[in-house]
């Protein structure tokens, strides 16, 4: 597996534990994207890794310090813009209490967070910005 793509992965993991009512397996979360509001009412809350982009910066010593920066939507219907922050908040605590991701990196934390509000629906999507550092 790619790094980008492990990343992703232990980044769901914690997201499953942050918000233990994500459905299990590809009910619940998933890489990539799709449309949040086309989301059946058995796939919510539901969220998304995606658009996962790296930089590099050459350090003293022949070292890079590379940083990963992934995009967690997760998308929720029929709940109030605090308890989607609430779960928002629970997700940035998880990742802050893992901060190597399990040792993919040597940290990760949550650089932004932001709420949209589906028009259409009564669906809200939170997204979460990660920046996951590695020194190598």
């Amino acid at each position: 597996m790619s790094d980008l793509g492990a990343i992703m992965d232990q980044l769901i993991a914690e997201c499953r534990d942050a918000v233990p009512t994500l459905g299990a397996g590809a009910l619940g979360a998933e890489r990539g994207v799709r449309i949040g509001e086309e989301l059946s009412v058995s796939e919510l809350p539901h969220v998304f890794a995606h658009s996962p982009a790296e930089t590099v910066d050459l350090l003293d010593y022949q070292q890079e310090q590379r940083t990963v920066e992934v995009t967690l939507d997760l998308w929720v219907a029929g709940s109030t813009q605090e308890a989607l922050l609430l779960q928002l908040d629970a997700i940035r605590d998880q990742i802050a209490s893992n901060r190597s991701l399990s040792g993919l990196v040597d940290y990760a934390t949550v650089t932004g967070r932001r709420v949209f509000e589906a028009a259409s629906r009564d669906r809200k999507c939170g997204r979460i910005i990660v920046s996951a550092v590695e020194v190598v």
